[in-house]
């Protein structure tokens, strides 16, 4: 199984449909949490959304499309809140969005991050090889893809460490042994370098690339 991350330009139909300039002249981001129902034949998708409203606005405000709705509002942190959502597209009266839900009906799991502005729109799956190459054939009808990255699926917390080196994993988890993130520092890169048995300057490279990769990696998508 692997994962999937693409960044998607809608088609101008597309947009058209879902009402991206309207939803976001008020609205800064809509972040995807689950989806808790999802009938491609019905063209229904009940999810949790988490909606960041741009500062001078609140939910009460938000312009969605036609065929979707808020059903309640389960928290809310200043101008960002978590929503369920209900949204159903009549199908019938799109041609081309009606094919493209009946590709899309794969053997996939929707996962995060799934990311939407006016900016860009990202979506995830995850899925065998052979299912996701479908998905990307099928998500072309929406649009142009921009960026696609892949990950293993591993469904553990520890496959953050998998984009590493053996020897940056060595380095990085003996530096969160010995103290190295705390604030203040329990130790410096010297004394790192020494335990792990390397130069000063081969750790501190080690340690970067280590840093970089795991935020690549866990921030991959937003």
């Amino acid at each position: 199984m692997r994962k999937a991350i693409i960044e998607i330009e809608f088609s101008n139909q597309v947009e058209e449909i879902v009402k991206i300039d309207k939803v976001f002249s008020k609205v800064e981001s809509i972040e995807l949490i689950e989806i808790l129902k999802l009938d491609f034949e019905k063209g229904l998708k009940v999810v949790l959304l988490n909606i960041e409203m741009k500062k001078e606005y609140t939910i009460d405000d938000i312009d969605l499309s036609d065929y979707a709705e808020i059903i309640t509002i389960l928290k809310r942190d200043e101008n960002k809140y978590t929503c369920l959502v209900k949204a159903q597209l009549p199908l019938a009266n799109y041609k081309d969005i009606e094919d493209l839900a009946k590709k899309l009906d794969l053997n996939i799991i929707w996962t995060t991050p799934s990311i939407f502005s006016k900016e860009k729109m990202v979506i995830s799956v995850i899925g065998t090889n052979e299912e996701l190459q479908k998905f990307l054939k099928a998500i072309k009808l929406a649009g142009k893809i921009k960026q696609i990255s892949f990950q293993d699926a591993d469904f553990e917390w520890q496959s953050a460490l998998s984009c590493l080196t053996e020897k940056q994993k060595e380095v990085i988890i003996e530096a969160k042994k010995m103290g190295y993130y705390n604030y203040p520092r329990k130790i410096d890169t010297d004394k790192l370098a020494q335990k792990v048995g390397i130069s000063k300057s081969t750790a501190i490279e080690h340690l970067r690339k280590a840093e970089s990769r795991i935020i690549k990696n866990v921030f991959a998508g937003y």
